[in-house]
């Protein structure tokens, strides 16, 4: 479980780096369109990691 809290943490850390590029540097090196779809990406993963955290936590 402790493996699983530390990679939705890195998730997070990630996707507000993402959001930190598209705010300082938006445009250069990626198109904001694909930074954005990847955040989108990021967050999916994270809302998906933290159902099956719930549901080992419940033994389910």
């Amino acid at each position: 479980m402790a493996d699983l809290v530390r990679v939705n943490d890195d998730l997070g850390r990630v996707a507000g780096l993402l959001k930190l590029w598209l705010a300082e540097k938006r445009g250069q090196g990626a198109s904001p369109v694909d930074v954005e779809a990847l955040m989108k990406d990021l967050w999916a993963l994270q809302t998906e990691m933290r159902q099956i955290m719930g549901r080992a936590v419940r033994g389910r």
